[in-house]
């Protein structure tokens, strides 16, 4: 009987740890998400649990005293609780360690905490690395480029696809740049989107197909991404472009554009409305 009771306790204890971790991980998980918008309740979840050793809101505390967010910076508290955090294997705290040592111009420091990032399968610390590569090094960079994003990392998608892109690069591969934007927009990154409908547009890595580049560019503007509405707004004011063209609206389209994207320009558009798109322009506004 008295064995009956032990193992009873002893099994109320161990299925009782993961329920209290995940709790916790919840908790710190929801106080994250309010962080920047709330501070104050954020830190009511965030430095309890730091104090008490967990790791992910260890990482946060360093972050909230890194950026100054509901409290004056600091980095030496920043760098400590940033510390604790990645002395646990935090991977995000090791990019946070890396990037604090570069802004310092500790180069040598910041590449330890990249190894250690990148050890723990940090998406953020591959592209990283690949970003202080790729100007003496592209093709290693790529590298780092491509496993960030098999990590997760849309950014370093599209970063992967602009080495692939670069004219007179011995990297340029369109066909490559496709793949790694059509794997970019399957992580649901929007300008992966556009710029993968830019490349159906004209033919670049794959068979021209006007069809799919009108699908993309029309989905990338709708979830508003400025790029893909200058493109959208090219194809659709093309004289010679199919049942999609409406150059009024498409000219809209580019206006719309340039309010966002810097030293971006309709004027080649503006040629080719007549005054039956003007007034159609017009009652659009």
């Amino acid at each position: 009987m008295k064995f009956a009771v032990l193992a009873a306790v002893f099994w109320v204890m161990v299925s009782g740890m993961p329920a209290v971790a995940q709790d916790s991980d919840q908790a710190i998980a929801e106080a994250a998400a309010i962080l920047l918008d709330i501070p104050k309740d954020a830190m009511k979840v965030i430095e309890p649990e730091a104090r008490k050793g967990t790791a992910a809101a260890q990482f946060y505390l360093g972050l909230v005293y890194r950026d100054g967010i509901g409290r004056a910076a600091d980095a030496r508290l920043a760098k400590d609780w940033l510390g604790k955090a990645e002395e646990q294997g935090h991977g995000g705290a090791a990019v946070a360690l890396a990037d604090m040592a570069l802004k310092a111009g500790a180069a040598e420091e910041a590449d330890a905490y990249l190894e250690k990032a990148m050890a723990a399968g940090e998406a953020q610390g591959f592209a990283l690395k690949a970003a202080l590569l790729e100007p003496s090094d592209p093709g290693t960079a790529a590298a780092f480029f491509g496993v960030a994003l098999g990590l997760g990392d849309a950014e370093s998608g599209l970063r992967l696809a602009d080495i692939y892109l670069k004219d007179g690069s011995p990297l340029a591969d369109p066909e490559l740049a496709r793949a790694a934007l059509s794997q970019t927009a399957g992580l649901g990154a929007v300008k992966a989107l556009g710029r993968l409908g830019m490349l159906y547009r004209d033919g670049t890595g794959a068979t021209e197909d006007l069809v799919a580049a009108f699908t993309l560019l029309q989905e990338a503007v709708s979830l508003g991404d400025p790029e893909a509405a200058k493109a959208l707004g090219e194809m659709m004011v093309a004289e010679d472009a199919g049942y999609w063209r409406n150059p009024a609206l498409g000219y809209a389209y580019c206006l719309w554009a340039i309010r966002s994207l810097e030293d971006a320009s309709c004027d080649a558009l503006k040629g080719l409305i007549t005054e039956d798109d003007a007034k159609a322009l017009a009652k659009m506004k």
